[in-house]
């Protein structure tokens, strides 16, 4: 018996064969409708039948059936043709006269549709919406730019939307940062300095010549001293600049550090203190809990709370040890350090002011700030509570290593010699 359609991929091989006459039985080379007849039956899906060139099969074989339906040779041929109906009648494709009817209903409008276009193309001329060009500056306007953003301070710092008004330029925002970007500016964050003057860069520099030999033991022996503010609530607004990206110590392009608040409300401090001999040693911190219990950090509570731990440090020095003592240091604990000096605790190795990257504290410090940021970034309410805050700093200080410790102090005649090259003025570090 013959398999039905479904389960036979060569039903409509058969039918062809009793149509056309052709032989199955022999051994012979394929015949090209038996060859088409098994490639469109392993390709025969619904989706396929909806393409133009399968309809046109489709309805062929729907005239082969109708040929058959009319004078059936055998019983089973007769069967085999009542199954393709079925099947076609599956795919809800029309009788066989509909076919033609529509076929040929489609060319016609084809036709009609193209013979549209060109008679609409003729009369109309096609008009292409371009998009009008932006507009750009001259060579002069640019050399003016460049030259405003370059001539002071401010100018750095002027937004991006406010320069073509500030220089009479007819232009837009983005026609500014486009021809800023092509000369290598861009707006970048600010790096957070003291101020330099004329004499701070002069003491700088004496400084740096005079320590730049120092071997590693002589500054093993140097204890760093160091304070740290970190606000609980309100973060300080980051500093936008106008640079090129080897203009990030520019002097027109440095933040200035601000004056650090009377009120520790609203912050933490914290005192950390370091040497290559010793290691580091204890953090403490002034909390607004300490704040609440005694009052804001003055000379007595600084006294009282923690000179007992620095002082304590102090003493696992051996002779010949120094105290880097630093003009910059705040008024609460600066005159207990200078007459614990004077006592004869430890000598003082006098720094520059305004000379955080001379103190192997801030690149710490720097760590502790860029772990507050990171703990911020993965907070599900983009805060970070007061208590992690501690956590956060606190884990960090204790998380330094021997080594890296070795690695921060080695690096103090680095440090000197940026100073030279920057001829006193600020550094990377």
């Amino acid at each position: 018996a013959t398999p039905p359609p479904a389960h036979d991929p060569l039903f409509f091989t058969y039918l062809i064969d009793n149509r056309f006459g052709l032989d199955q039985t022999n051994n012979g080379p394929m015949d090209e409708h038996q060859a088409w007849a098994m490639s469109y039956n392993k390709k025969l899906n619904s989706q396929q039948l909806r393409s133009s060139q399968q309809y046109d099969q489709i309805a062929a074989l729907q005239c082969m059936t109708y040929d058959h339906h009319e004078d059936p040779a055998d019983p089973q041929l007769l069967r085999n043709i009542s199954q393709a109906e079925q099947l076609l009648e599956a795919f809800a494709l029309p009788a066989n006269p509909q076919v033609a009817a529509e076929a040929a209903s489609r060319h016609g409008l084809r036709a009609k549709a193209r013979a549209q276009a060109r008679s609409s193309s003729s009369l109309n001329p096609l008009t292409l919406s371009i998009r009008p060009k932006v507009p750009t500056l001259t060579n002069d306007q640019i050399r003016q730019l460049v030259e405003f953003v370059q001539s002071n301070p401010n100018a750095r710092r002027t937004p991006m939307a406010e320069i073509p008004s500030a220089l009479g330029f007819d232009c837009s925002e983005r026609t500014i940062t486009l021809a800023l970007g092509r000369k290598g500016f861009k707006c970048s964050p600010a790096i957070t300095r003291p101020r330099i003057d004329e004499e701070t860069r002069q003491l700088r520099l004496n400084f740096a010549r005079e320590r730049l030999h120092w071997t590693a033991e002589q500054w093993e022996s140097v204890l760093f001293y160091a304070e740290m503010r970190v606000p609980l609530t309100k973060q300080s607004q980051e500093v936008f600049v106008i640079r090129k990206s080897d203009e990030d110590i520019h002097p027109d392009c440095i933040n200035f550090e601000p004056v650090a608040p009377t009120d520790d409300t609203n912050s933490n401090v914290y005192f950390a203190y370091l040497s290559g001999v010793a290691g580091t040693g204890r953090l403490r911190s002034w909390t607004r809990h300490n704040n609440s219990k005694h009052g804001p950090i003055c000379a007595q509570n600084w006294y009282c709370h923690i000179f007992d731990s620095l002082d304590n440090f102090v003493e696992d020095h051996s002779v010949g040890s120094r105290f880097a003592l630093s003009p910059d240091l705040p008024a609460y604990c600066s005159a207990t350090i200078k007459d614990a000096l004077r006592g004869g605790h430890m000598p003082a190795l006098h720094m520059p002011p305004a000379s955080p990257d001379l103190n192997p504290i801030t690149e710490i410090f720097g760590t502790m700030t860029a772990n507050l940021k990171a703990e911020k970034a993965n907070s599900l309410y983009g805060g970070v509570a007061e208590y992690r805050i501690d956590d956060v700093v606190r884990g960090t200080w204790e998380g330094i290593s021997k080594e890296y410790l070795t690695e921060l102090i080695g690096s103090m005649p680095e440090r000197c010699q940026a100073v030279i090259d920057a001829d006193g003025w600020y550094t990377r570090f």
